[in-house]
């Protein structure tokens, strides 16, 4: 009997500039294109270093495009989740696009946006993902 399961893709950094990024500022990857990949799922990490702080966060939104030119600004991105520095810096988060989407879009950017007080760490601050598809067994 055939049996459906996870197959993951390799780990693939995602180039956007968060070192470094002031309080208020929004940070927005390069275009991360699945037109050929077809993953159905992403996970997708974000490390962010900072000044640890009650009520210090950054927010992941997703920015979703059917054509690879227009994408999703911030104000109607998709939300992923937080990541909090209220307790520790730095802080490791993981967000499932299949939280928000039944599948993954052909093309999409990551938004970070800095809402701890005061500017992330010059360094110590990254985004990656990984691809997901189903394979029978």
């Amino acid at each position: 009997m055939a049996v459906a399961k996870p197959l993951y893709g390799s780990k693939t950094s995602i180039s956007i500039s968060l070192n470094g990024l002031s309080n208020g500022s929004i940070a927005i990857s390069d275009t991360i294109d699945n037109s050929s990949t077809l993953y159905e799922d992403f996970l997708i990490e974000v490390v962010i270093s900072g000044t640890t702080s009650s009520n210090a966060f950054c927010e992941v939104r997703l920015l979703p495009s059917e054509d690879g030119t227009n994408f999703a600004t911030w104000d109607n991105g998709i939300p992923l989740g937080i990541v909090d520095l209220s307790s520790s810096s730095p802080q490791r988060a993981h967000f499932s696009l299949l939280g928000v989407l039944y599948k993954a879009p052909q093309y999409f950017k990551i938004a970070v946006k800095n809402n701890t007080g005061s500017a992330l760490s010059s360094s110590g601050n990254s985004a990656s993902y990984q691809g997901i598809n189903t394979q029978i067994v």
